[in-house]
């Protein structure tokens, strides 16, 4: 597993997509950071944040859907906005599920560690 340093959003070439699933990050304290995952709404499948609460990372709003075009019943693009609030990690879990189907597993799960700290580093 590879350990990835983001230095900002603004100066990151994107956002974490599926193909960053179970990584860990280093992320600098203050740093806002995005999170976009397929998917399809017209399903009744959304993705949410089912994440336990750290301190260390927080999101920043509710995630917005975004349809990839405007044929009835495509999919689209779920995006979550975090802040690297404090020192500390966190685990970053969302799971793509039916809200309504209580005890049916998700479809997907999307799992990332953030340390957060000064240049990405947990100070003490």
């Amino acid at each position: 597993m590879g350990i990835l340093v983001l230095s900002g959003i603004s100066g990151w070439a994107g956002p974490f997509t599926a193909k960053d699933n179970g990584r860990e990050v280093n992320v600098p304290i203050d740093d806002v950071f995005e999170i976009e995952l397929e998917g399809n709404i017209t399903t009744g499948y959304t993705w949410e944040n089912v994440s336990e609460s750290s301190g260390a990372v927080e999101q920043v709003g509710e995630a917005e859907y975004k349809a990839a075009g405007n044929r009835l019943g495509s999919g689209g693009i779920f995006t979550f906005k975090f802040k690297a609030a404090a020192a500390g990690s966190a685990v970053i879990k969302l799971v793509y599920h039916r809200t309504f189907e209580k005890d049916a597993p998700p479809a997907d799960t999307f799992e990332m560690k953030i340390v957060v700290g000064m240049m990405g580093q947990i100070l003490d």
